[in-house]
């Protein structure tokens, strides 16, 4: 008899019969990415079936352990447990409605949204055997999912689209020709997918019971041994699955950073209060500073721009960033700025921002000169000390050393060059740089 005890993040114990060695095994010999997003697309969905039941008090705690005497002891019939430590507690048994069934074509819906924002924002690469790539070019020609913006919304655009277009329902079953039964392999050894269906319905331990007849029709429905497990431990869960897929993105974008970052959109990013402090002690003691890509002098509402964009970084690190003007950030957006003419101009800005704070910096314990400081000597490898006695010159190849990398990276990835600003820049006014 097996024992579930929290996970992290969990509260009680939930069944005396789940086994949870073959739920760690889901992901082993994993070649493309659907397994990832149909794990992530079928936890999510389960968590909203169940909030909706519970709800509706259609749902009651199930398989929870609860300690002798305790008033839980008389609502079910129950069977009394020595566990580890010595204690003794009532394992309760109380019965779940049963949850519907999650049609493959909804789940195909969600696995797409969820492989949105990674593709086609973060542009990451699945590998050359992986499907989905194809199918979001194909369904970005149909529907505008550019323009839908949420994870949440793109999944509601394309589940209205299935509905209404049976050829969009079938590229989205597309995803579903192996996944649902290679699923269950740790529970049921495949040898076909009618095996696979039949088995289901007969192995209460595996994660679910597939259903239907015809691929189209088929749906999953979450064995009730596994219900209230799945929803209490979701984030938990949900970052297993996370650290699994971005090891597997790692291996196909080995120079690509900060890949756990890149699973989901970003929307609520942190402010950037920290390098706005920082670089405004900077205006102050050099008032004549320019925006580095127009050479005119900086407007105090001055925007923060990522040099390497913060959609290929996804990391607000201070010797990435440089005080711009607005319009200059608006046209440059995500592209990648032009490094012979702009990656001086760049380290000049950074080195004067560095003196500028220098006697702060050195002394410092805590608040936004804490993480400039860290930020400046783990990003460029040096201490503060040998970053403010360095010639221009040679700070420069040292910014340039981390930045060309990321460039050329970037690059590989399709993020398109920006030349900078039309009009001719005011050289005199700012820099000695071109």
């Amino acid at each position: 008899m097996h024992i579930v005890f929290p996970l992290p993040g969990g509260s009680e114990a939930l069944s005396a019969e789940l086994a949870l060695a073959p739920l760690g095994q889901i992901f082993d010999s994993t070649t493309t990415s659907y397994k990832y997003w149909w794990f992530a697309a079928l936890l999510q969905l389960h968590r909203s079936a169940m909030i909706e039941l519970k709800s509706k008090h259609l749902l009651q705690p199930a398989g929870k352990l609860h300690p002798l005497g305790s008033d839980a002891a008389t609502a079910a019939p129950a069977e009394t447990l020595t566990l580890r430590h010595g204690h003794t507690q009532l394992l309760t048994k109380l019965t779940q409605a049963p949850l519907p069934a999650i049609p493959f074509w909804q789940l195909a819906a969600l696995m797409t949204a969820k492989a949105w924002y990674p593709r086609c924002y973060f542009r990451l690469r699945f590998g050359s055997a992986d499907q989905i790539p194809p199918l979001l070019d194909a369904l970005a020609q149909k529907l505008p999912l550019n323009q839908a913006g949420s994870e949440e919304a793109i999944y509601t655009l394309l589940c209205q689209a299935a509905i209404s277009d049976d050829k969009i329902k079938e590229q989205l079953l597309e995803l579903t020709v192996h996944v649902p039964y290679r699923l269950l392999s740790p529970w049921i050894s495949y040898k076909s997918d009618g095996q696979v269906i039949a088995q289901s319905a007969l192995e209460p331990q595996a994660l679910y019971q597939i259903e239907g007849s015809r691929r189209g029709e088929r749906a999953v429905r979450i064995h009730p041994l596994w219900q209230e497990y799945l929803f209490e431990n979701y984030a938990v869960l949900q970052n297993f699955t996370d650290l699994a897929l971005a090891k597997y993105l790692e291996k196909r974008n080995p120079n690509v950073p900060n890949i756990i970052n890149k699973l989901h959109p970003q929307h609520n990013r942190a402010p950037l209060s920290y390098a706005k402090k920082y670089f405004d002690v900077y205006l102050s003691q050099y008032p004549a500073a320019c925006c580095i890509y127009t050479q005119q002098p900086l407007p105090q509402a001055y925007a923060l721009d990522h040099f390497i964009p913060w959609s290929f970084v996804a990391h607000d690190e201070l010797w990435n960033l440089a005080p711009i003007d607005q319009s200059s950030n608006s046209s440059k957006s995500d592209k990648l700025p032009d490094l012979a003419r702009f990656l001086p101009r760049l380290a000049q800005l950074q080195q004067e921002a560095l003196r500028a704070n220098l006697p702060k910096l050195k002394t410092c314990s805590q608040g936004y000169l804490v993480k400039a400081r860290d930020s400046l000597t783990d990003g460029l490898g040096k201490s503060i000390d040998e970053l403010a006695a360095m010639s221009l010159s040679q700070f420069k190849d040292c910014l340039e050393q981390v930045i060309y990398p990321l460039y050329l990276q970037a690059q590989s990835l399709n993020f398109q060059p920006w030349s900078g600003p039309a009009a001719a820049p005011l050289k005199s006014a700012c820099s000695d740089y071109p």
